[in-house]
């Protein structure tokens, strides 16, 4: 787990980079209540990392009425946390990139 986030956080770093604007506004819809398995996004978030490189992040926690690839499609969310059923909705012929 902490390879996977150490991946996906220098992956975004690089990406972001490339289009950097100053203050970009990102949202991570996370696919769960706030808890432990988050805890590297806080922890950039609260040492600056994001803010270093221009990024106002928002963090969004799941709630029940919260349909995870829902929000990437309507464009309220730019990253989310999935589950493997994501896989499925791809080759159902969703637009989502997976990382």
């Amino acid at each position: 787990m902490k390879n996977l986030f150490l991946i996906f956080l220098v992956f975004l770093v690089l990406t972001l980079n490339l289009f950097s604007v100053e203050n970009k506004k990102i949202v991570l819809q996370l696919n769960w209540l706030h808890q432990f398995q988050f805890a590297g996004y806080y922890m950039a978030e609260e040492l600056g990392y994001y803010e270093d490189i221009g990024i106002d992040l928002k963090i969004k926690e799941y709630s029940l009425n919260i349909k995870v690839i829902e929000e990437i499609e309507k464009k309220e969310a730019d990253f989310a946390i999935g589950y493997p059923e994501l896989f499925i909705d791809k080759i159902n012929g969703k637009d989502i990139v997976a990382l």
